[in-house]
């Protein structure tokens, strides 16, 4: 599994995982929406805007005797991602507020753009 060289230990209860793009939804969501009209806004946005980082928090379940009871660790990594120069569209939309947003939540720009992979 390509996540193996990235976690330290690759065996958890469950993950999750979260993106940080350029960009965010340019439409305002409609609680109204259809499931299709819904989807066509959420392609929209991906297609537009690039992947930066990827958060994956493996979540590993561990008995605790002193509580008599199941608690949760979460261990979180980053994994940030620039795309090379010769692998599909070669421009990066960038959206005020999404990079605001980042900087705000102590993105650091310089490891996105020297060692992303």
């Amino acid at each position: 599994m390509i996540l193996n060289k990235f976690l330290k230990n690759p065996k958890a209860d469950f993950i999750s995982l979260d993106l940080e793009l350029t960009g965010i939804n340019p439409w305002n969501n409609n609680i109204l929406d259809f499931p299709e009209t819904r989807y066509t806004k959420y392609k929209s946005t991906a297609e537009r805007y690039r992947i930066i980082q990827l958060g994956i928090c493996t979540w590993h379940k561990e008995y605790n005797q002193n509580d008599n009871k199941f608690n949760y660790i979460a261990r979180p990594y980053n994994i940030y991602i620039f795309p090379e120069e010769n692998v599909g569209n070669s421009f990066i939309n960038c959206e005020t507020g999404a990079i605001i947003f980042n900087r705000d939540h102590k993105m650091d720009f310089n490891k996105w753009i020297y060692k992303g992979i």
